[in-house]
């Protein structure tokens, strides 16, 4: 992934609009190059996707998810398209299953999470912890859909900023773009809906006046479970290692002692990963993962919903430890 500070901003819905992609190449270099590779190759820009309806009280399982998205991205590749945009889901698992297929497959994908409620997400830690999860899985933007107003949107962005190693992405109505959110962009992608096209004079006008904003500082460095993120320092103090069993998610919920920063769970076959996803919506700490097998290693982080920890005294061979961590993007420690 090119580490310059100055990314992109897309401005288009999933047409063929070669056009206002050449016209902005220069402030858009990371996605004019994948538009110039489709065009040699007739390929078509931006598919978009959408979360799949299921009730809440039964949340479909990893395999379940896999396969539904697994056939639709399929489709989506065999019809040329070169980008995915899941545009708007609201579960942190769905996106991360359609990242890791997206990743699978080679092809890069976008995801926004909807936000319809300002006061739960500029003060919770969802967001970020969508944000971090799906950048370390290797999404090539995340960010966020709305129609709020751009003093809001400025204010989550501002918190965003230092937690963001790829462009951020804004799916919003126009009454939302400012000249406010070009200067603040430091790093941010812009995806403006269909209704770019009445303003698209000035908002490319704005854009080629306006210098990039370089990133001063990002603090990544984090471990994260559905909604929560667990900002890591040097120093992870794990607990005596915690044994898998029917029982577990009693064990990890009353888990407390005020020595530790993270659980290290023990899994050694599929029922002991099982058992730990199960448990995973009510752990109130980091997880750490110890496991010598690497298929088994592999089932669990490809299931994990978040980011984990994996501990790094392993019978595992160095190289295949750091294959299996880096793909699902855990932390080896």
């Amino acid at each position: 992934m090119n580490n310059s500070t100055e990314f992109p901003i897309i401005i288009g819905t999933n047409k063929d609009n070669y056009s206002l992609y050449d016209y902005i190449a220069d402030y858009n270099y990371r996605n004019s190059e994948i538009i110039i590779n489709a065009k040699k190759h007739n390929k078509k820009s931006i598919a978009i996707i959408s979360q799949k309806t299921y009730n809440s009280d039964n949340e479909p399982t990893f395999s379940e998810l896999y396969d539904y998205y697994n056939n639709i991205i399929s489709e989506i590749k065999s019809m040329n398209y070169s980008m995915i945009y899941a545009k708007g889901f609201t579960s942190l698992s769905h996106m991360r299953v359609c990242t890791i297929i997206c990743k699978e497959n080679n092809i890069p994908i976008i995801l926004t999470k909807l936000i319809d409620d300002y006061e739960k997400n500029i003060t919770d830690t969802s967001l970020t912890s969508f944000i971090i999860t799906l950048q370390s899985l290797g999404a090539y933007s995340v960010g966020f859909s709305c129609d709020l107003s751009h003093n809001t949107i400025h204010k989550i962005l501002k918190r965003l900023f230092h937690h963001t190693e790829v462009p951020i992405t804004l799916d919003i109505p126009c009454s939302s773009f400012s000249n406010k959110l070009i200067k603040d962009r430091g790093g941010s992608v812009f995806f403006l809906n269909e209704s770019y096209k009445n303003c698209e004079y000035n908002i490319i006008s704005e854009i080629r006046n306006e210098k990039v904003r370089k990133k001063d500082f990002t603090d990544s460095y984090a471990a994260s479970i559905y909604d929560e993120v667990f900002f890591l320092n040097d120093y992870i103090t794990l607990t005596q290692k915690i044994y898998c069993s029917i029982n577990l998610s009693d064990i990890l919920i009353d888990y407390e002692d005020e020595m530790v920063n993270a659980l290290l769970v023990c899994i050694t076959n599929k029922d002991d990963a099982d058992y730990l996803i199960e448990a995973l919506p009510f752990v109130k700490l980091p997880v750490a993962i110890n496991c010598h097998e690497p298929d088994i290693l592999e089932y669990v982080l490809k299931r994990f919903n978040g980011r984990a920890i994996v501990d790094s005294t392993s019978d595992m061979n160095e190289t295949k430890l750091k294959e299996i961590s880096n793909k699902y993007g855990a932390i080896i420690y």
